[in-house]
């Protein structure tokens, strides 16, 4: 699957986007256990073939969208990839969003150890606010390997900031350093105990998030309140009113605009 992206000459936008939506649908739908009923033995035999199968087939994608991503290691292009995965990581099948959730991982720690930053040199990291939104109602998921997915994957984005900000790879940051306790806490289920790391994951964001980068992430959060899963959409919410608070000043030449989505998202809801 990997060797299309290696296919000379460089292929198109368009096929580039054809063939990530074709091997996603293909794989991310791929049932997890297909074993028809048999013979015990047989049956062990298919589905020890079939489990190797299917981890080479997960593996593929990984390294197709990992190769696409090397081929203009730029946050645009990274941008780009993560709109193929959206849809998939707000899937009503858990398995779904679990499969794009991790090659998401992949992707950030991808970037992150491949991507050359300059030491003292500040640049933009464009995309961040949309990235960090569009994972947030990921942390309070029915499914706890994705919620702790999600949070990890927040961090990388941070740290990533933080290189984009200059800032060496040798330095600790404290608030971005401490999301790593989180990850703990949100493999817990009691909703009380989620709630807190959710109002957690808010004050981080209020303290890390640049000014430019304030607009995209909110009006990613308000698409989140639609989420399909109930305690996902009130991660949103919950994240939403808290930056709002912290963080809402900076938006007052905005406010007009913020209110009319704010209507919307109400209509909606």
């Amino acid at each position: 699957m990997q060797y299309h992206s290696r296919l000379d000459p460089v292929m198109t936008v368009e096929v580039v986007s054809d063939l990530m939506d074709t091997f996603m649908m293909a794989v991310y739908t791929l049932a997890a256990d297909c074993v028809r009923n048999r013979e015990e033995e047989d049956e062990e035999r298919e589905k020890e073939a079939k489990g190797d199968l299917l981890v080479r087939t997960l593996n593929g994608l990984a390294e197709l969208l990992k190769q696409l991503l090397l081929k203009d290691l730029s946050s645009q292009n990274l941008d780009n990839i993560f709109k193929h995965l959206e849809p998939w990581l707000s899937s009503t099948v858990e398995l779904e969003r679990h499969r794009a959730m991790t090659n998401a991982c992949q992707l950030i720690d991808c970037y992150y150890d491949r991507k050359e930053f300059g030491i003292g040199n500040a640049t933009v990291f464009a995309h961040l606010g949309d990235h960090v939104g569009l994972l947030v109602p990921r942390v309070a998921d029915p499914s706890v390997s994705i919620r702790q997915l999600a949070v990890t994957c927040i961090q990388r984005l941070l740290q990533i900031q933080l290189l984009y900000n200059g800032h060496s790879r040798d330095e600790e940051d404290q608030v971005v350093g401490g999301i790593s306790q989180l990850r703990e806490r949100v493999a817990q289920d009691d909703p009380n105990a989620l709630y807190t790391v959710v109002n957690d994951i808010a004050k981080v964001l209020s303290l890390k998030l640049p000014a430019d980068q304030l607009d995209p992430f909110l009006r990613r959060l308000f698409k989140g309140l639609l989420d399909p899963q109930d305690h996902s959409s009130s991660s949103a919410c919950v994240v939403l009113n808290g930056v709002m608070r912290n963080r809402g000043a900076e938006l007052r030449t905005q406010v007009r605009c913020w209110s009319q989505v704010g209507r919307y998202a109400a209509g909606v809801r």
